[in-house]
This record gives C-alpha cells, structure tokens and sequence, in this order.
C-alpha cells in the first residue's frame, strides 16, 4: 500500500492551481466562441474522456503506485502505453477540429 506523506491538495501550489484554472476557463471560452456545432464538443470531450480512461490513467496510476519496483519490462511497456494514448489524444483532438472547420 502507497503511503502519501501529505495531503494532495497540499501538492499543488495556488499558482499552479489558479493557473490551470484560467488556462481551462480561457480554452473552453475560445472552444464555445469558435465551435459552432455541439456534436464537435461532444466528440472532443468524449475522446480525452475515453482516451484518458483506457489509455492514459491506468498506466500512469501503475507507474506511479509501482515506483519501488525495479521490473523495467513492465515499466516500459506502461510507457509505451501512456505514450501511445497521448498519440491517440492528440491524433482524434486534430481529426474532430479539422472535420468541424471543413
């Protein structure tokens, strides 16, 4: 069992926490104003939700739960995860923008 030697919201600073805030607040603004159509909203939000849940979560929280280990195989392979739902993150962001521009 992970023991956290302090609290998680202890991790984040209020810089960092206000910052993602406003970054968030003036992206999704921006993706209101510019992206006409709802169905394109709804894809990309069900992409990083999908994508994030299958792809991207279950090796990250394996890489950080398991960081004594040394079993490198199963590391790199949980990289190669991560790695290839960023790739696919990105791959469906871009195709969902450029259907709804065209």
């Amino acid at each position: 069992m992970c023991k956290r030697e302090q609290p998680i919201y202890d991790m984040v600073s209020n810089k960092e926490y206000f910052s993602l805030t406003i970054l968030s607040y003036v992206a999704l603004t921006l993706m209101g104003a510019y992206i006409e159509s709802l169905l394109s909203i709804v894809g990309i939000m069900g992409s990083f939700t999908a994508i994030f849940l299958s792809f991207i979560f279950p090796p990250l929280f394996y890489l950080k739960l398991d960081e004594q280990n040394a079993n490198t195989s199963k590391k790199l392979r949980a990289f190669a995860l991560l790695i290839l739902g960023v790739i696919f993150t990105l791959l469906s962001t871009y195709k969902i923008l450029v259907d709804d521009l065209s």
